[in-house]
């Protein structure tokens, strides 16, 4: 059982000023302590990679099951080899285009990896995060760091400094605040042990460019398509309806929602070409331009929590293109969503035959 921590917040948004508050956090990470720090992506809770009992307190502090790995966090590229068996020339590709970067890469482990990170595989997830106070905190640990994201488990992730507390208060001991996080979706993690790598889970760096950079197309994992037991649901209380297709024909069936959830609590979320038709309506958020999805990424987690606060019953959601970065999102809504409605005119139909069908875990219909 964790006991109960001083979960102090030290702001560092302030790069001039934040050197002593990184000392302090580094101290407590020696310690054998919890710290949230930053990354370019969302916050990470994290541990001494080196030891076992500290890094058991965050699965404990998240209810995380200790069978979920979570991942070595490096200051510098060249600390990687230090705790691998093998790094193929694959491996060397994506690491001098993508590190450091929204990327993490699984590599077979050595024995200086305990068996507690890695949840007792022979492989470990390994991250060099572009971001400057991050890593000037985690070279000031001189420890590799062990760590995922600042979140309980199963819940959306942390792009603020607020939601954590929200989240883990009590739980941690150290919190570096930077504000809003820049990217505020996960990064890619890519299994590059294998021929072709393979995508575990969506991120910011999408499969295109994993493709260009290594000359070959990477395969997503069987686990990216069914939801698992720690992604992240907007709540439990609430059905996230997710909408996919034609700007008009989504615009139609929100209204005709409304209408057959006028008892409810409904909360809206579109993107800003159809948020003028629905202006009126209280719980509605923006998310940025359908064309935009770096923009979309950076505040989705945090509409979807607002949306939590205001208790809403039942979530509409506007789906975007499935187009570069807007794939790994649509992706990641769909594994969210209770239910999927495609809203496609016929001639889009003829065209998808001939493509690879997207597969999703919520239910899906599709009204042509």
């Amino acid at each position: 059982m964790l006991e109960s921590r001083s979960s102090k917040v030290y702001s560092v948004r302030n790069k001039g000023q934040a050197k002593k508050a990184i000392g302090k956090a580094a101290d407590v990470i020696r310690e054998g302590g919890l710290v949230c720090f930053p990354t370019e992506t969302v916050y990470g809770l994290g541990a001494d990679a080196m030891n076992d009992e500290a890094v058991a307190d965050i699965f404990r502090a998240k209810n995380r099951s200790f069978e979920n790995p979570v991942a070595l966090h490096l200051h510098d590229v060249s600390e990687v080899e230090k705790y691998t068996s093998k790094i193929n020339s694959r491996a060397c590709t994506l690491m001098e285009k993508f590190l450091p970067g929204p990327l993490m890469l699984i590599f077979e482990k050595n024995d200086k990896v305990s068996d507690i990170v890695t949840g007792g595989l022979r492989k470990v997830g390994i991250r060099v995060p572009r971001h400057d106070i991050c890593l000037q905190f985690l070279e000031e640990c001189r420890t590799p760091v062990a760590a995922t994201s600042a979140n309980s488990s199963g819940r959306l992730s942390c792009v603020k400094a607020e939601s954590i507390l929200e989240e883990l208060g009590g739980k941690f001991d150290v919190l570096l605040d930077v504000g809003t996080t820049p990217l505020g979706i996960e990064s890619t993690v890519l299994d590059v042990t294998s021929d072709p790598p393979r995508i575990i889970r969506p991120g910011f760096i999408t499969m295109e460019e994993i493709a260009i950079a290594i000359g070959a197309a990477p395969i997503f994992s069987d686990n990216v398509v069914p939801r698992s037991k720690d992604e992240p649901v907007s709540s439990k209380k609430t059905k996230l309806i997710l909408l996919e297709g034609d700007t008009e024909r989504i615009a139609k069936k929100i209204n005709s929602y409304l209408k057959v959830f006028k008892d409810k609590k409904v909360g809206l979320i579109t993107t800003d070409e159809l948020a003028n038709q629905f202006e009126n309506l209280s719980l509605h958020r923006k998310m940025g331009a359908r064309n935009d999805p770096a923009l979309i990424a950076r505040g989705i987690f945090e509409i979807l929590r607002d949306m939590e606060k205001h208790q809403a019953e039942i979530i509409l959601m506007e789906g975007i293109p499935r187009e570069g970065l807007g794939r790994t999102l649509m992706l990641k809504f769909c594994r969210m969503a209770d239910e999927v409605v495609k809203l496609f005119n016929q001639n889009h139909l003829e065209e998808s035959e001939n493509k690879i069908p997207e597969i999703n875990s919520g239910q899906v219909k599709e009204e042509s």
